[in-house]
Order: structure tokens, then C-alpha cells, then sequence
């Protein structure tokens, strides 16, 4: 399969999203800046489809007609919507505004560690204000993201309990907004393949 027959495809399907995530989110837009990214998004997909597919068939004793078929375009919908919804929809989210307002005060005080000890102070001073507990613990354990949330890679170097507060908020809208209750906008995936083409896929007949 060409580079030039992938692009159309990438195209055709990301027309067929928007058009299905515009009736359900007419307040968002979808016009993208660059279109290369849809095509990039189709290839790595493909690609992991190959790999899961030989995995999965390597634990089966027996396959059934049509198997192999259907579990890539299966594996194609699910990520694609997956990935697009993510993109497209999510980063057009309030949680996601607040996320990267989080971000960059975090971003800020960590560039800046004499603000972020000064911070600090302030946090401890407001902890005391209001408390009648004579040895009050301050300390903020740091969150984990979840696993499945791999892409994000922050390493914070404040270990101030003030700077890990605001580090766990933006764990915790990241963990919130990334999630895994997407829309499904990208529903007759089979539409834009032929059996053929996915045979060439499965066969690594690709670009």
C-alpha cells in the first residue's frame, strides 16, 4: 500500500470522525493544522495492529476464518477514536485548560526555586494558621500517574511539598482528562479498507 493510498485513507477517515464528533460537540472545532500528523497516526496504528495481531495468534492453537481480518480493523477503530478523541476533543476540554494552567505555574516555580521556597514558607505559615495540632505533618506524598499513561514524562525537580501539591493536580487532571471513556465517531472502519488491502497490512505490505 502506498504512502499516497494511506494519506487518503488517513483523510477520508478523519472527515468521517469530525463529521460524527460536530453532531455531538458543535461548539468545538476540528480544523486541523497539519494534516501529516493524521497520516503519521494511521501508519503507527497499522503498525501496532500488525504486531498485536502476531502476538495474539501466537497464543491461539486455532484461528478462525475472517480472524485476523477483523481483529485489525477492530484494533484500527479502537485506536484511531482512541487517539483523535484525545487530540480533538479532549484538549478542547475545560479539565484540560485547567490542567495546562496547573502545568504552568508548576513549570514556573520549578525554573524558579527561590519563588518556590518562598512558596513553601507560605504553605507551611497557612498550614499552622488555622491548627491547633502542635506537631502538624505538612508533608505531600507524591501521586503516580496512572499506567496507562505513559506519554507524560515531568521530571520535577522541587521535592518542596507546595511544588508536589501542584505536581499531583496536574497528575490528577492528566489521569482525568486522558481517560478511557471516549466517544466511538469512527464507527464503519471496514468502509475504507478492502479484505485485500488489510491482507497486504497483516502481510507487512506497507508504503
Amino acid at each position: 500500500m502506498t504512502k499516497e493510498e494511506l494519506s487518503t485513507k488517513a483523510f477520508s477517515m478523519f472527515r468521517e470522525w469530525t463529521k460524527n464528533a460536530k453532531n455531538y460537540y458543535p461548539e468545538l472545532s476540528f480544523v486541523i493544522i497539519d494534516e501529516r500528523i493524521l497520516v503519521n497516526d494511521l501508519v503507527s496504528v497499522i503498525k501496532k495492529a500488525v504486531n498485536s495481531l502476531k502476538k495474539n495468534l501466537a497464543e491461539k492453537n486455532e484461528v478462525l476464518p475472517g480472524y485476523p481480518i477483523g481483529f485489525i480493523l477492530g484494533f484500527l477503530k479502537a485506536q484511531l477514536n482512541l487517539i483523535w478523541y484525545n487530540e480533538y476533543v479532549q484538549k478542547q476540554s475545560l479539565e484540560y485548560k485547567e490542567f495546562i494552567a496547573f502545568k504552568s505555574v508548576l513549570l514556573f516555580l520549578d525554573k524558579n526555586p527561590d519563588i518556590t521556597h518562598k512558596v513553601q514558607e507560605l504553605y507551611v505559615a497557612l498550614m499552622y494558621e488555622d491548627n491547633n495540632i502542635e506537631e502538624l505533618n505538612t508533608a505531600i506524598p507524591k501521586l503516580q500517574l496512572a499506567q496507562e499513561i505513559d506519554w507524560f514524562d515531568y521530571g520535577l525537580t522541587s521535592e518542596k511539598d507546595a511544588a508536589i501539591n501542584l505536581y499531583n493536580q496536574v497528575v490528577k487532571y492528566v489521569n482525568k482528562v486522558f481517560k478511557d471513556d471516549q466517544m466511538y465517531f469512527l464507527n464503519n472502519i471496514d468502509a475504507f479498507f478492502s479484505d485485500d488491502e488489510i491482507e497486504s497490512i497483516i502481510n507487512n505490505d506497507l508504503l
